[in-house]
């Protein structure tokens, strides 16, 4: 056995340079063999930045590639099914960005796959792997249910503008999937009903129901003020509450010897300004301070589509000046919460290493997050709560 993983990468786009392979490319178990996609201006970008041995436009090589140990799926997700099938049929091990699959007939083949296999497939629900979210899952288990929890996914979708491959794609699909499968991680159990309101594209509220009367209520959408931060989670139980602003402050009550905590963003940006000044640093910096990420070419001037993109403003003075606070590391491209990315692929590489059974979601997992979905819009089509049933 290496000392280290050779990582293969399948589509290497805005999302997957921007995480997954920072994270291989710092990582001492990992080591990026080579870069595949269509696009070669992705590629040469990519390769000037990081060692590899090769690229290419023909995702195929790399899964003929004996050298290579895990292959990370970062296209389309169109392409997501298909990819894991021919990446198991060679037997190596696979990293898969969400969701899994489109369609129950490809979450089938994917489960009668990894049955004939000794590899292991891993979908990139990194939420699981969030601190915050797993500190709160430590937290709540031995609280007295039912539970009730809240949960928030909301910013404004350049997809909507944008003629976009999701621009007709169903966003509870293709990112509300994260949350429906945290769903089933944090209360270890599948719901039994579930019913959405809403709009088959963008805008949703759901309800999941489990079978002690657990509720997770989930709103999902692209509309809201610019400068809001995306996503929060409240947690209630008998006599306790967790509430977690943007993976960064999380609130805890009713628990004895717990304190708050905060938690540093992605790479530590600013994490010394946010330990000192808590969450208001972070919101500020975020709404004042995001433009400096983005290349120049992609940053969205809301006002040009009729979208509002005012600033908050505090009623009294903040105990920073936050113009005195920039970019700090150049190569990260948002200035965003952690929520596991890093953690994630590394304990994969590391079970490869130690040949033991991930913590990552798995082919089951990702079945029932599309399955979830799936029902989710026949809920919404039909007009009435959905009996989630098990595979």
């Amino acid at each position: 056995m290496s000392r280290y993983v050779k990582i293969g990468f399948i589509g290497v786009g805005g999302f997957v340079s921007a995480h997954h392979l920072a994270t291989a490319r710092d990582s001492k178990l990992m080591k990026i063999h080579a870069l595949a996609d269509l696009d070669t201006t992705k590629l040469k970008y990519n390769s000037e930045k990081i060692d590899v041995a090769y690229t290419s436009t023909d995702y195929r090589q790399l899964l003929n590639d004996p050298d290579i140990d895990i292959i990370v799926i970062g296209t389309r997700q169109n392409m997501h099914a298909k990819l894991i099938l021919e990446t198991l049929d060679k037997e190596k091990w696979v990293f898969c960005e969400k969701p899994m699959a489109n369609t129950f007939e490809e979450s089938m083949q994917i489960l009668e796959a990894v049955k004939n296999t000794s590899c292991k497939l891993a979908i990139g629900f990194n939420r699981r792997f969030a601190p915050a979210y797993r500190l709160a899952r430590e937290l709540i288990q031995n609280t007295k249910r039912p539970w009730f929890v809240n949960y928030r996914m909301m910013n404004q979708s350049s997809h909507v503008f944008f003629d976009s491959y999701y621009k007709n794609e169903s966003r509870i699909l293709y990112e509300g999937c994260h949350i429906l499968d945290l769903a089933r991680w944090l209360f270890r159990e599948d719901p039994v009903e579930v019913f959405m309101t809403g709009d088959r594209l963008l805008n949703n509220c759901c309800i999941l129901s489990f079978e002690d009367g657990s509720q997770f209520q989930f709103m999902c959408g692209s509309i809201g003020a610019t400068s809001f931060w995306k996503e929060n989670i409240e947690i209630f139980g008998q006599d306790k509450t967790i509430a977690i602003n943007d993976f960064v402050d999380m609130r805890v009550r009713g628990f004895e010897s717990e304190c708050d905590r905060l938690f540093e963003p992605y790479r530590g940006e600013h994490g010394a300004e946010i330990m000192k000044y808590g969450f208001d640093f972070y919101e500020m910096y975020q709404a004042y301070r995001s433009h400096e990420y983005i290349v120049p070419e992609f940053i969205v001037d809301w006002k040009q589509y009729g979208v509002a993109d005012v600033k908050p403003k505090r009623p009294t003075p903040l105990p920073f000046d936050i113009n005195k606070y920039h970019k700090e590391n150049e190569e990260l491209k948002a200035f965003v919460p952690n929520k596991g990315w890093y953690e994630s692929l590394e304990h994969f590489a590391k079970c490869f290493l130690n040949n033991s059974e991930p913590d990552n979601a798995n082919a089951v997992d990702g079945a029932k997050s599309t399955r979830m979905a799936l029902s989710l819009l026949k809920s919404l089509e039909e007009k009435r709560p959905i009996t989630f049933i098990e595979y």
